[in-house]
């Protein structure tokens, strides 16, 4: 984990810096680290890219983050200013890891992505920086009655893709 404030970059511009040919993503489910996707970062398989985590973040701006049945998958609404503002991982990563948690995603069929406004926790500065966060725009009325999470841990009720019933 890079920590910003233990001396391993000078500044939170030199962390910008480093990022700055690579892709900043905000991951708030499945993707974290303990979570069950968390190898679809850290997968080394040719041609699957690179990550680096940057630290914990949340996002700018409050969204409704819901578990849905009936394989327990966490969506990041496309309702932003409802709901709260969403903890979770910040991770610099290349164009081929990029394009790797796209298809995990299912982007742009299922999931959108845009860039969102997310602070580093583990900054001193605290500053805020733009990631990629995915989005879920096809939510029903049904889904704006689950209970909106500020924080999402798998608890073993996430059933992975390779698992699911057609």
């Amino acid at each position: 984990m890079l920590n910003v404030s233990s001396g391993e970059t000078d500044s939170y511009s030199s962390l910008l810096a480093m990022t700055a040919s690579m892709h900043v993503v905000f991951v708030y489910g499945t993707l974290k680290n303990g979570e069950p996707n968390h190898h679809w970062l850290t997968s080394a398989a040719a041609g699957s890219g690179t990550a680096r985590l940057l630290g914990s973040g949340r996002t700018g701006r409050p969204f409704p983050l819901v578990v849905a049945a009936p394989y327990g998958i966490p969506y990041c609404l496309d309702r932003p200013e409802e709901g709260h503002h969403l903890s979770g991982e910040v991770y610099s990563i290349d164009e081929a890891k990029l394009r790797h948690l796209d298809e995990l995603e299912s982007y742009p069929t299922h999931y959108n992505r845009r860039l969102e406004e997310v602070t580093l926790l583990d900054s001193p500065e605290a500053a805020p920086l733009q990631a990629w966060i995915y989005l879920w725009e096809k939510y029903t009325d049904a889904h704006l009655t689950l209970p909106f999470l500020e924080n999402y841990t798998s608890n073993g009720d996430y059933v992975p893709k390779e698992r699911r019933s057609l």
